[in-house]
């Protein structure tokens, strides 16, 4: 495959504004090489914006429509009312 990390994007005739041309798998071990081309394309793409910024602590996200902390109240035994639902119908004598 073609190296085409050093060619300029205007050298490519016919290509459309929203396609961006990286440079294919080379004799490298690791992902250094195709890591920094992906940060210069996204500074080309968003200059004001972090490139990888690090991930959130898992405890600090909230989702939307978390429930909050359950209210103690009497709790309700739910197994009987669906052991009785699913139980056959015995016609009555």
């Amino acid at each position: 495959m073609r190296d085409s990390s050093g060619v300029e994007r205007g050298s490519y005739v016919g290509l459309p504004c929203n396609v961006h041309v990286c440079s294919g798998p080379d004799s490298c071990f690791g992902y250094d090489p195709a890591v920094l081309q992906a940060e210069q394309i996204f500074r080309q793409m968003f200059p004001d914006e972090e490139f990888c910024p690090p991930a959130p602590n898992p405890e600090d996200i909230i989702y939307d429509g978390e429930a909050g902390p359950q209210e103690s109240g009497p709790s309700v035994d739910l197994s009987v009312e669906a052991a009785a639902e699913s139980a056959p119908d015995i016609p009555e004598e």
